[in-house]
């Protein structure tokens, strides 16, 4: 069965009694032509968003069809057209939707679950009877990337070839620490 959501938006002009005669009206067309009319929510006089045919307001009316074709629904859009009170309406297919929000669900607990066990076997590790230290976490063993440069700052290609792959004031200090380390070679060399 597939589930459709009829809205209906309904002139503000017609009274009460009106309105629930329309509402009744539309319920029985549905339903004749064999969809099953699972709910009719009639939310009321509302506002509209932006004028509709010189309407701000409006009688907000939801059908929720279940049925294998769309044969209900579209006969409710075609007496829509027709009726001059129905000043808007739309219609939705939403089991689609709810199926994949269902899956969604589902993937989303079974990660739980994982992270969970995960968590579990991490606390065990580290409770360990034997006296072994804890292993270290796989996030805490790799080593942190440096920030990159910002968006507006950054080298052209060109000059990032020709420094090769260190920037040039660690080169320098490089070349600084082999200086270093030259001297006190040699002044080693010389006691």
């Amino acid at each position: 069965m597939r589930r459709y959501e009829v809205t209906c938006v309904l002139a503000p002009t017609l009274s009460g009694e009106e309105v629930e005669q329309a509402v009744e009206s539309f319920r029985k067309v549905a339903e004749d032509k064999g969809a099953a009319v699972v709910d009719v929510d009639n939310r009321g006089k509302r506002r509209l968003a932006f004028p509709v045919k010189k309407h701000t307001e409006g009688y907000y009316v939801i059908y929720t069809l279940d049925e294998e074709a769309a044969e209900a629904a579209a006969e409710l859009e075609r007496r829509f057209k027709v009726t001059d009170p129905v000043i808007r309406f739309l219609t939705v297919r939403i089991d689609e939707a709810q199926k994949r929000a269902k899956k969604l669900k589902t993937q989303r607990e079974a990660r739980k679950k994982i992270r969970k066990a995960a968590l579990a076997a991490a606390r065990a590790a580290q409770a360990a009877p034997d006296g072994k230290p804890a292993p270290q976490a796989q996030e805490d063993a790799q080593p942190q990337e440096k920030p990159s440069a910002p968006k507006g700052k950054e080298q052209p290609a060109s000059k990032k070839a020709a420094e090769g792959p260190e920037s040039a004031p660690e080169s320098s200090d490089k070349g600084k620490d082999q200086a270093t380390s030259a001297e006190a070679a040699s002044s080693a060399e010389k006691e």
